[in-house]
Order: C-alpha cells, then sequence, then structure tokens
C-alpha cells in the first residue's frame, strides 16, 4: 500500500513540476526578453533531468517498497509452481489448516480448564482436531518427500522430461490433499452439530426454568454452590457484554441479590446465636433467605450455561448467525428479564413479611 501511495505522489509531483517549468519559461520569454532559442535549450535541459529523476525514484520505490511475491516462497514451493500450480496452492491451504489446528488446539487446553461443564463437548473438539492434525502432518511430509525427489531428480537428469512426469504426480497428490481437507471439513462438522444441539437443549432448559422455579425453590434445604467458577463467570460476561449487554446486567443483578440475601440471613444467624429464645421466629426467616439465595443462584447458573453454549459455539466454530443461537440469544435477553424481576420482587416481599412473622410470636 505504501508503495502505490507514493507512486502517486510521484505522479502528482512530476505533473506540477512538468507545468511549473513550462510556466517559468513562458514568464522568462515574457517578462526578462530571454531569446527563444535559450529557453528551448533550457526547457529541454530541465525536463530531461526530470525525466532522470523520476526514473531513479521509481526505481528505488521498485527495489524498497513494492513487495516481491516469491520473496519469502521457498525453493521448494517455486519447484511446485512450475510444475503445477494446483499441488501448490492445496499444499498452501494444508498449511494454512495446520496452522489453524495448532491454535485451535492451543485455545481447547485453555477451554477445558475454564468450562469444565462442557467437558464432554471440549473433549469431542480436542480429539477430533488432534486427530485431524496428526493426519494433516502425515500428507505434508509425504508431499514434501516425494517433491524433494523430484527436485533432485530434475536437477540429475532431463528437466523436461522430469516435469513432464512429475507433473502427473503432482496432479494426483493435489487430489489427495483436496480430499483431506473435505474429510477435515466433514469431521468440524462433527463439532460444530454437537455446540449446536448444546444450543437446542439451552434453549429447552430455558423454558423449563420458570415453571420448575418455585417447586426448585422450596424443595432445596441447603445451601448451593454455583457450578460456575469466578474466572468462567468473568469470562462469560466480558463476552456478553459485547453481543448482549442487557443480559450481562441481568445477570450482575442476580449475583447482586443472591449476596444481598447471604447477608440478610448472616445477619439473623447472628441473632440467632445472641437470642437463642429467637429460634423459632428468626429460624423460619434465615429459611426463607435461604431459599431465595437458592433461588437466585439457580437462576443465575441456567442463564450461565446459556451463556457458554452460545460462547463456545461460536469459539469452536459455528456461525454466529445460527438460527439456534439466535434463538438462544433472544431467549436469554427475555428470561434473564423474567428472572432478574422475580427474584428483585420476591425479596421486596420477603422485606416486608418481616412485620407480620414477628407479631405472631
Amino acid at each position: 500500500m505504501l508503495a502505490y501511495f507514493l507512486y502517486g505522489l510521484l505522479i502528482a509531483v512530476t505533473v506540477l513540476a512538468v507545468l511549473g517549468i513550462f510556466h517559468m519559461a513562458r514568464r522568462l520569454y515574457h517578462v526578462s526578453g530571454v531569446p527563444s532559442e535559450y529557453l528551448l535549450v533550457m526547457t529541454l535541459a530541465m525536463l530531461g533531468a526530470l525525466v532522470v529523476s523520476v526514473f531513479f525514484i521509481k526505481e528505488r520505490i521498485d527495489s524498497t517498497q513494492l513487495p516481491n511475491s516469491n520473496a519469502h516462497k521457498t525453493e521448494q514451493q517455486l519447484f511446485v509452481e512450475q510444475v503445477y500450480l494446483p499441488l501448490a496452492d492445496a499444499q498452501s491451504e494444508l498449511n494454512r489448516k495446520l496452522k489453524q489446528l495448532a491454535v485451535l488446539q492451543q485455545q481447547i487446553a485453555k477451554l477445558s480448564r475454564r468450562h469444565p461443564q462442557q467437558s464432554v463437548n471440549l473433549r469431542l473438539a480436542h480429539d477430533v482436531w488432534r486427530s485431524e492434525r496428526r493426519g494433516m502432518m502425515q500428507l505434508k511430509s509425504e508431499v514434501d518427500h516425494v517433491v524433494r525427489a523430484a527436485m533432485g531428480l530434475h536437477k540429475a537428469t532431463d528437466p523436461f522430461f522430469m516435469e513432464s512426469t512429475f507433473n502427473r504426480d503432482a496432479v494426483d497428490w493435489e487430489k489427495v490433499i483436496s480430499r483431506r481437507l473435505s474429510e477435515y471439513r466433514n469431521n468440524q462438522l462433527k463439532v460444530t452439530n454437537a455446540m449446536v444441539d448444546n444450543a437446542i437443549q439451552q434453549i429447552k432448559n430455558l423454558k423449563k426454568v420458570q415453571r420448575a422455579k418455585d417447586t426448585f425453590a422450596t424443595a432445596s434445604g441447603v445451601k448451593l454452590k454455583s457450578a460456575f467458577s469466578s474466572e468462567t463467570v468473568n469470562d462469560l460476561l466480558a463476552y456478553l457484554e459485547k453481543v448482549q449487554s442487557s443480559t450481562a446486567d441481568k445477570i450482575v443483578g442476580l449475583g447482586r441479590e443472591v449476596g444481598m440475601a447471604a447477608s440478610k440471613r448472616q445477619e439473623v444467624k447472628y441473632d440467632v446465636l445472641e437470642n437463642p429464645n429467637l429460634q423459632g421466629v428468626l429460624g423460619k426467616v434465615m429459611e426463607d433467605w435461604l431459599r431465595l439465595g437458592n433461588k437466585g443462584i439457580y437462576y443465575r447458573d441456567q442463564l450461565l450455561h446459556a451463556v457458554q453454549a452460545d460462547y463456545l459455539a461460536i469459539k469452536l466454530g459455528v456461525n454466529k448467525k445460527n438460527d439456534q443461537l439466535v434463538e438462544l440469544r433472544r431467549l436469554l435477553s427475555e428470561q434473564s428479564q423474567l428472572m432478574y424481576e422475580d427474584i428483585r420482587l420476591s425479596r421486596l416481599k420477603l422485606e416486608q413479611s418481616y412485620p407480620p412473622l414477628l407479631g405472631k410470636q
């Protein structure tokens, strides 16, 4: 891009310089009365100097700015391009996929540590990518060996005969690489289909949450533990902030409500320890705050499972415009609002239930 800019600038300066030379010659002729023969010689000399300067600058741009398409290619690549270009293109695509798979394998290791909830799907991706990379590396090694052998014979025997002979082999190897890349795409579909299936499952789960909430909340007798570590939550919220900030706000709000419920329960617990005779009344209050906190944890985890399904699906190659992912995000927005409002109103109701409870003691 810089070279093309310099070329444009050179052309513009050259045009202005030519116009300037003719304007100066004309002015000298009319104002100073310089003989026309002298002006002609001077003008031609200046134009000649300008032409030499332009060619010199152009050569400098060519040598320092314009990229050489072959500068970074190996002798092996140049040989294959000369004999059969489609094979060179197939090799380049194979190398690109190998680099991509190396990066994906590094990513999957980190994702597996941060998202143990999706260990089955992440293990599938890991196994598929590892198998694909091994197969492609083996194929690359075989093709490279054949090309190196052909290059050696090309130097030691009749080059025209060798190129003609290797051309037939090159056609076959190009087909082998193309088939291997096609197999990779088919195997990658196993990964993306698994992630889409997971998104579908999370859609079903979200639709059941509101119907199951009351039964779940009253059946729980112990404090729930979230399925997500703080690091995982931070990763998911950071992603959600970019794609659906309002939903991220609701999940953060649910976390605050859970914290408030835990704080209220702890305060009541201290009061019971100091006043054991209030166990009858305050024990019921503690249980109510525990249930509210559990419901908030349950709500938040269900939403986080859905966010995780969307996040990992995109990470593992699913198009973000996939219909199931679009529906999942729509449902996330809808359900997060309902869940947050339900928790908030339940807290307000619980706070206002204290006087009647104390009055019945």
